[in-house]
């Protein structure tokens, strides 16, 4: 993950950055600290220390942290239909560890992320996301400069 993780950093994120483009990623650095360190994996320290060798200085300005309950985030996707990949396969307590870990993360960093409530409609959501990107990057169009 840390080198499909750097090829893109190199590739796109920093290019695109360096161009003054604003970039979206889904699952970014947290995913893999969170997935990686929950019931008995890879050591939190060493995460972090990996995390860090890999970013550099190119780190998020807000991650958005979508919270929804086990059941229900387990419900959507089987709605959608989509691929279950490995983790998906995994037991219930995994996933409520998983989500415990998001949050601890949206807690411990209220300075870069929100936690948002993600047991709401989609179109409820996306405004709720959006009224944070706005309070945060948008500057107020009114005014000339």
């Amino acid at each position: 993950m840390n080198a499909a993780r750097t090829d893109h950093l190199e590739k796109k994120i920093r290019p695109a950055l360096e161009a003054g483009s604003w970039v979206l990623c889904d699952r970014f650095s947290d995913s893999t600290r969170v997935y990686q360190s929950v019931q008995n994996g890879v050591g939190l320290s060493v995460l972090k220390m990996l995390e860090n060798t890999v970013l550099g200085e190119t780190h998020p300005d807000m991650t958005l942290v979508l919270d929804a309950p086990v059941d229900q985030a387990t419900g959507r996707r089987i709605e959608r239909g989509g691929k279950t990949d490995a983790f998906e396969q995994r037991n219930t307590s995994f996933h409520e560890a998983v989500r415990q870990a998001f949050i601890d993360v949206a807690r411990s960093e209220p300075e870069r992320c929100v936690l948002l409530d993600a047991s709401r409609t989609a179109d409820e959501v996306a405004t709720s996301a959006w009224q944070h990107i706005e309070a945060r990057f948008i500057v107020d169009q009114g005014t000339t400069s």
